[in-house]
């Protein structure tokens, strides 16, 4: 939350300090807006499936970047799509995906999918994140370079878990064993976006979207904020730097994966984008 309150701040101080102008970015009157680049993150990935930590106590998730390890800033890439179909009506898509993966050595006992991994266990792990966003918005304000919609559409999540290596069995032994949890759902969502154009080659967006409910197999919420300033560079081009924000907290119930999962990715992200 303290993420996403110093981006609506600073999105509020960038459209009050700029004078308007009669010029706007071609970008708010084209048909079509396609934009691809790179997410320069801090992720952080906690989770459970029907596990523990110890010896922390019982029933907490496990911490991927911490207990196991893995790479906790992974570069992404990140494409966006927006297509106005209607006078006031747009079809805007997202994607980003993030997968990491590390070998490391247990500094404490860990149970993951019933299998129990011990302290001093050699154990490869890998998480994975790939999000789709989908909706569609309707203009409710675009006037003097000043452009206001209102959103309704889904987060498509497709998440997996995987530690494998010395487990523990019951009888005191130990083997090789893999364990993995996955789930792919959808999340809808409602949101907001704001553009302003103080000129023909700037134009700065500030978006939400957000959702809590119980819905199927989930049960939690989901945020999604953007921030970006995009700066054109010719008659169909333009480029961008922007802050984008992404978290999920919830339970999941599926066949594939009982437990908690806690995902936050956030980062400045680098676009090129067209707009005809």
């Amino acid at each position: 939350m303290k993420v996403l309150t110093k981006m609506t701040l600073l999105a509020c101080l960038l459209t009050t300090s700029l004078a308007s102008a009669d010029d706007r970015h071609p970008a708010l009157d084209s048909k079509f807006y396609v934009s691809v680049g790179g997410f320069f993150t801090s992720r952080t990935f906690n989770a459970s499936a029907a596990g523990s930590t110890t010896p922390s106590g019982p029933s907490l998730n496990v911490d991927f970047d911490s207990d196991l390890n893995v790479d906790d800033s992974p570069q992404l890439a990140i494409a966006e799509f927006r297509w106005q179909f209607a006078e006031k009506w747009n079809l805007g898509l997202q994607y980003f995906s993030s997968t990491r993966d590390a070998e490391h050595t247990l500094e404490g006992t860990i149970e993951w999918g019933g299998v129990t991994y011990e302290v001093g266990a050699a154990v490869a792990a890998e998480s994975s994140v790939d999000i789709t966003r989908v909706v569609v918005s309707h203009h409710f304000r675009q006037k003097d370079g000043h452009d206001f919609r209102l959103a309704a559409g889904l987060h498509w999540l497709d998440v997996s878990a995987r530690i494998e290596g010395e487990a523990t069995l019951d009888d005191g032994s130990t083997a090789f064993a893999a364990s993995k949890a996955s789930a792919s759902l959808p999340i809808p969502n409602v949101g907001a976006l704001y553009q302003y154009s103080p000129s023909q080659k700037w134009l700065l967006s500030a978006r939400v979207d957000w959702f809590s409910a119980d819905i199927d197999d989930y049960s939690g919420g989901i945020w999604n904020a953007n921030l970006s300033a995009n700066y054109q560079v010719a008659k169909h081009v333009g480029v961008g730097l922007g802050y984008q924000f992404f978290q999920i907290d919830g339970t999941l119930s599926e066949d594939r994966w009982k437990g908690d999962l806690k995902v936050r990715i956030f980062g400045p992200t680098f676009q090129v984008s067209g707009f005809w």
